[in-house]
């Protein structure tokens, strides 16, 4: 993701994308407490432990995924480097 973002905006965009992962938790412990009182702690962590392992062999089998380092426009060489917020407010 570093190759890909433009220095100048790296700060917002990796503060985006931890933002949104945090976000989640709260709906994630919603889920998982009331879960696992109903079905018990063990049989949670085994149900989590087989989703995320699931989920990362299914991933493995995603071309976009797989290559997504090989088919990035790395910074500076095709894509053109965003204009910063105030100049594009005072292009509109």
């Amino acid at each position: 993701l570093q190759g890909t973002v433009a220095p100048e905006i790296q700060g917002r965009v990796f503060t985006l994308m931890g933002s949104l992962l945090w976000i989640t938790s709260p709906f994630s412990l919603a889920v998982a407490g009331p879960v696992s009182d109903w079905l018990g702690l063990q049989v949670w962590y085994v149900t989590a432990g087989a989703l995320c392992g699931v989920t990362g062999l299914a991933l493995f089998f995603v071309p976009a995924i797989v290559s997504i380092e090989e088919n990035a426009n790395r910074v500076g060489t095709e894509a053109e480097p965003l204009a910063p917020a105030e100049e594009k407010a005072q292009q509109r």
